[in-house]
Parts: structure tokens; C-alpha cells; sequence
């Protein structure tokens, strides 16, 4: 079976451009915090047979900030947001979508085909270490950045 890669940025960027509208650049690798650590919204990769292979986040910046870029609301509303802490429902069912086109980017990459399991109901303590990770800063065009993260997990 192959190997789950990590998206290629390039790659990354086209599919979020074409999707949002906006321009979607991302800055070269920052370090990713392990996935118990990070604060943002944790989305888990799984094989052809439902075995974890990839975890994927979005910081809380660029779960919203790419939320609200979408569904063209302005982004203030994701500052709002985000300044106080409180995820918005809108903006992360958006967001969502935005990570379900990432599944696109991940399965293009020629590595190990993959689904997308969304949600908070994925318990990272119980995966064990990721064997590598990625971290890429994000910049939606006109609404601002964040950071988009990810790790591979032992086969």
C-alpha cells in the first residue's frame, strides 16, 4: 500500500484559489505543534480500510478566515470570531468544505488514496506520535492569515 504524502503547496493553492475565489498563497514550512497542542479545528485522514493515515488542522485564524472567504461574508465577522474565542457555526461549516477539497489535494499527491473524517470526535492521544508533520502559513487574499497544519501517521 503507498505511503499518505503531504499536499504539494502549489497544488494547495490552485484548488483553495479556484475554490474561494481569492488568492490563497502559502509561505514556506513554519513548524506544526503536535496535534494535541494545536487550536484550531482537527480533521483525520483514514485509508481505503478506515485506518487513521493523516491528521489535518486549521489554526482558528485560518478555519475562519478561509470560512468567511468562501461564502464571501466579510471578514470581520472572522475577527469577531476569532478575538473572542468562539467558533462561529457558519464560517466553520464553510471551512469544512474548504478542507474537504484538501482531501483532493492529498489523494492528487499519488500517494495513498484517503477520505476525509471531520469533526472534534477524533482522539489524537490515542493515535500515537505522527511519524512526520507540516506546517504552511496561509494568506487569503484581502482577509488575512493562518496556519494549516499536518501530520502523517505510522501506517
Amino acid at each position: 500500500m503507498p505511503q499518505v504524502r503531504f499536499p504539494e503547496q502549489l497544488h494547495l493553492k490552485n484548488l483553495l484559489t479556484d475554490l474561494i475565489g481569492k488568492d490563497v498563497s502559502f509561505a514556506v514550512d513554519v513548524v506544526a505543534p503536535s496535534p494535541t497542542d494545536v487550536a484550531g479545528y482537527l480533521t483525520m485522514f483514514v485509508g481505503d480500510d478506515d485506518a487513521p493515515l493523516m491528521l489535518a488542522a486549521g489554526d482558528i485564524r485560518f478555519a475562519h478566515l478561509a470560512g468567511a472567504a468562501l461564502a464571501l461574508i466579510p471578514k470581520g465577522r472572522a475577527e469577531d470570531a476569532i478575538a473572542a474565542g468562539d467558533a462561529d457555526p457558519d464560517l466553520i461549516e464553510n471551512y469544512r468544505e474548504v478542507m474537504n477539497v484538501i482531501t483532493r489535494a492529498v489523494n492528487d499527491t499519488g500517494g495513498a488514496h484517503v477520505r476525509l473524517i471531520p469533526g472534534s470526535s477524533v482522539d489524537v492521544a490515542s493515535l500515537g506520535e505522527p511519524v512526520d508533520a507540516s506546517g504552511l502559513e496561509a494568506d487569503v487574499d484581502g482577509y488575512g492569515r493562518g496556519h494549516l497544519y499536518f501530520w502523517r501517521l505510522a501506517a
